[in-house]
Order: structure tokens, then sequence, then C-alpha cells
């Protein structure tokens, strides 16, 4: 559990679960964060808590979705559509990419080089596809903030 509380989580499954909720305004792990969810959480028993398989507590909480077997059939990984949303939803934002990264960075991030960066994407090689998700975020993130430091 170590080594995967290192290696696996950080690097693979948090990575993964991050870049498809924020394709879509989402935070994976936001009830980490409410106290009183936590509270009621602590709360429960361990018998009740800890049960085999994994999670069975929260089957009550969702009758309707029993035929699934969401608790008792083995877990499943999944790999986010990069291809699709790079190849269609976010594709109009691979316009211009490099030049407004450039501007919002000062210069730091070479114009050129991510638009080349993104032309060999859309040329086919499939391997640039999270290092280009991570540019359209922060292009997103630094249009973001520029908005916010406009309204300040």
């Amino acid at each position: 559990m170590a080594l995967d509380f290192a290696n696996t989580l950080p690097e693979y499954i948090l990575r993964k679960g991050d870049l498809c909720t924020m394709a879509h305004g989402l935070e994976l792990r936001a009830p980490m964060l409410d106290h009183v969810w936590l509270e009621k959480l602590f709360a429960v028993d361990d018998g009740a808590r800890f049960t085999e398989p994994a999670k069975r507590m929260l089957a009550g909480a969702m009758p309707q979705l029993a035929a699934l077997d969401l608790f008792g059939r083995k877990k499943r990984g999944f790999n986010p559509p990069l291809r699709d949303w790079l190849r269609q939803d976010l594709a109009p934002r691979l316009a211009g990419l490099g030049g407004r990264l450039a501007a919002a960075s000062d210069g730091l991030l070479d114009a050129a080089a991510v638009d080349a960066f993104a032309a060999a994407y859309q040329a086919g090689d499939e391997a640039l596809a999270e290092q280009l998700l991570q540019l359209l975020i922060l292009d997103e993130s630094l249009a973001q903030l520029r908005r916010l430091a406009a309204e300040a």
C-alpha cells in the first residue's frame, strides 16, 4: 500500500482523474474537503466502515444501481478520451495556442515551439496528447487569472 501511495496514486490514478475532471470543470477529491461528511464517516463503526468487499456500506445509498454489482466486481481502470477531446471538442483552442501562452508567460514559453508541438500532435503523434492537454489547461488557467486581475 505504501508503494501504491508513493508511486501509482500520484503518478497515475490522481493524474488521470485530474485530467478527466478538469476537462469538465469538476474536482475529483472535493468530498475530502467536506468536514461534515468526514465527521459522519469517522462516526461509523469500524465493522460497518471496513467491509468485504470494500465500500459495501455505500450500497444502501444507491439501491437503483444494485444490478451493476459495483461492490462485487473487480476494479477496472480507464483512460480519459484524450484523442476525442483534442481532435474534436478542444481542437479549435489549438489555433494560436503558442502565441497566447507566449504572451501570458511574458515569453517564457516559446510560441513557435508550442505551435510546433501542437502541429506534431495534429500530424499524428498521439504520444503528445497528455502534454498538449496540459498546455491547454495552462492556457485556460492563465486566461482566467488575467480576467480576475482585470476585474480587480
